[in-house]
């Protein structure tokens, strides 16, 4: 019997047809077209203008396009930053530099592992630091230039009388950082170099310089922990505490210490329009002498990951640990400017509109687009900027 006439050969080959034009309309889908996004819309949330940088070069599946692309408003325009994969594997930290119209000044390259930004922020000679979740962080000049890369978990294997360059040195985890109003930054970083991995925390200069402070109360210190100087020489320590009763949930315990670390006051932050709920914490300042302007958001916590309500809450606790002042945010142009000091923010998704999502997703050329991501920048005209990426559906 002939091979090619049995049924058998006849239903494999046409069994393989379809497993192939099914494997190709994966693969297609998987390997869709992504793009970067940045468009600015005036205080009335009118679209000014829209800049479409495409991803060529890069590998252009959705699952390994930027988890978040990140930027802050410079002098001149913007300054636009995320991690991507090229075509080879292979991992970049790319920076995209424009004008105050969006026009592309100058691209950047820089080799690094696939990460996540945890800030950008200007340096005092008008340069620019990127500081990333390992402690990486890059140094960037003002025109875009990549400047030099310095790596906290070196500079803490430096401090114990070791020399980085004998030996590689296990990375550090970097837990939190956050903007001092004294024109710092402060991390709590993870020492894996240590057989204990201790805590530790760092002080960052803007010059890019970096030095090892004392750890306030290692005891009270976990993973969860932003540590916020104050001007006096103190520190906010800001931590999550729990409440199993009816109305609680994660809330935000602040502790205000004093330059010898004894703790002055403590306050509790969080509302709650469900059983329980999650309160998380976005920024603080110091923007009046001893008083502290919280932001914070709240959700419900069995939804935690779910697409319910955010609600956006503004409060001022004066140096008792009283609060003073209370309103819920509704818009991207009510945010004060100091909450994006440190870059775009991906949490302020829920006062997007409609309208928002269609301006990114617009494009010059006819096509249906998806949005991978999108980050909020707010501008010091009183509109904002939203910083995308979208994929061709």
């Amino acid at each position: 019997m002939d091979m090619k006439s049995s049924p058998f050969f006849v239903l494999a080959v046409f069994s393989s047809v379809i497993f192939l034009v099914c494997f190709s309309g994966c693969i297609g889908g998987s390997f869709a077209k992504t793009e970067t996004v940045i468009a600015k819309l005036d205080p009335a949330g009118n679209p000014q203008w829209t800049t479409v940088f495409e991803n060529s070069g890069y590998a252009s599946a959705r699952s390994l396009a930027p988890s978040t692309v990140k930027g802050i408003q410079t002098p001149d325009g913007y300054f636009l930053a995320g991690f991507f994969t090229n075509t080879t594997g292979q991992g970049f930290l790319r920076v995209l530099l424009t004008d105050t119209s969006g026009h592309l000044i100058r691209e950047t390259l820089v080799p690094g592992i696939q990460d996540h930004i945890l800030m950008i922020t200007p340096r005092h000679d008008g340069g620019y630091l990127i500081v990333s979740e390992p402690g990486f962080l890059f140094m960037f000049s003002r025109q875009g230039e990549f400047e030099n890369v310095v790596k906290f978990s070196d500079y803490l294997y430096q401090q114990s009388g070791n020399d980085p360059d004998v030996v590689k040195v296990p990375l550090v985890t970097l837990l939190t950082i956050s903007f001092s109003d004294t024109g710092d930054l402060t991390a709590l970083v993870q020492d894996h170099a240590d057989i204990y991995h201790p805590f530790r925390t760092i002080r960052l200069f803007s010059n890019g310089t970096i030095r090892n402070v004392p750890l306030l109360d290692p005891a009270g210190i976990d993973w969860k922990v932003n540590i916020r100087p104050v001007k006096d020489g103190g520190n906010i320590i800001i931590k999550p505490v729990y409440r199993n009763e009816p109305g609680g949930g994660k809330q935000i315990l602040l502790e205000r210490t004093n330059d010898g670390g004894m703790v002055l006051w403590n306050a509790t932050l969080g509302t709650c329009a469900y059983t329980f709920c999650n309160n998380d914490l976005i920024d603080i300042s110091e923007e009046e002498p001893q008083k502290f302007t919280v932001i914070y958001q709240s959700h419900e916590q069995s939804n935690a990951t779910s697409s319910t309500p955010v609600t956006t809450i503004r409060v001022l606790v004066d140096d008792n640990g009283h609060v003073v002042d209370q309103d819920t945010l509704h818009t991207v142009t009510d945010m004060p400017l100091w909450v994006f000091r440190t870059g775009s923010i991906s949490d302020f998704r829920d006062m997007l509109s409609q309208r928002d999502y269609d301006v990114l997703t617009s494009a010059e050329e006819s096509g249906r687009y998806g949005i991978h991501s999108v980050s909020v920048l707010g501008t010091d005209d009183g509109g904002y900027a939203l910083i995308g990426t979208r994929y061709a559906e």
